[in-house]
């Protein structure tokens, strides 16, 4: 298991929940490439309307550009809800603990 993680530059931070969630998940793709490559994997997320990113009509600039990163990797979108997702929130929850103390 690994873990990889990066704050949000300011540019980001304004943008929509869907824009940040396919912000992060460019992120990560790019950082595990070599290990991906060649691979079909799994992207598992808590945001429903992430699962139909390649179905969707692309309408921005930004879109196109998230499609172009993504192009030719072997990869599907799957959502789970968030009560669902307990790895993730199991993770993100430690952390939380570890900065409270």
């Amino acid at each position: 298991m690994a873990f990889t993680s990066r704050a949000f530059s300011s540019k980001n931070l304004g943008k929509s929940t869907y824009e940040k969630e396919m912000v992060t998940i460019i992120h990560a793709v790019q950082c595990w490439r070599p290990y991906l490559i060649g691979c079909h994997f799994i992207i598992v997320m808590n945001h429903h309307s992430l699962k139909f990113f390649i179905e969707q009509h692309i309408s921005t600039f930004e879109q196109q550009k998230w499609v172009t990163k993504l192009l030719g990797d072997d990869y599907e979108i799957v959502y789970h809800k968030g009560k669902e997702n307990v790895v993730a929130d199991a993770l993100f929850r430690k952390f939380e603990d570890q900065v409270a103390m």
